[in-house]
């Protein structure tokens, strides 16, 4: 599996909930994803470079101290419907791409990974869009038109 990210969560206020979104509602109570770039405890952002590590580890593993009750990849669908898919379904989206392409697709292996997405440097957004268009180019993803 991935190596745990190196630096220490601080498990203050950094999550979807605790803003309102424009105009959209809060999430039901209990329902989070966290925020990324991460705040160290000495106050630092984790490196991008990392951050696809974090959607990692909240896909496997519930993180309450970060907001996260239960793992992503333990979400029901129900969750991300009505209110609450203005709030999370983008962030959801990306997670679920970049976890599934490292577990499922690289079976894993993070040197095969990170050999196939030298993005993931620039963060998780630069790997998620590289993800996408390597599965366009392979005829996985069919564009919107």
């Amino acid at each position: 599996m991935v190596s745990a990210p190196t630096h220490t969560i601080n498990p203050t206020v950094n999550s979807t909930s605790t803003t309102n979104i424009g105009s959209h509602p809060l999430p039901e109570k209990g329902l989070d994803i966290p925020n990324l770039l991460v705040w160290c405890t000495d106050g630092s952002y984790a490196p991008k470079k990392d951050s696809w590590k974090y959607i990692v580890q909240h896909w496997t593993e519930a993180d309450p101290g970060c907001g996260l009750h239960v793992a992503l990849g333990d979400w029901l669908a129900e969750w991300l419907r009505e209110k609450n898919r203005a709030i999370f379904s983008s962030k959801y989206h990306q997670c679920t791409m970049i976890a599934l392409e490292f577990l499922y697709q690289y079976q894993a292996n993070e040197s095969a990974f990170l050999a196939a997405y030298p993005e993931h440097t620039e963060g998780h957004t630069a790997l998620f869009n590289a993800i996408k268009h390597a599965k366009k180019s392979h005829g996985k993803i069919i564009p919107c038109k």
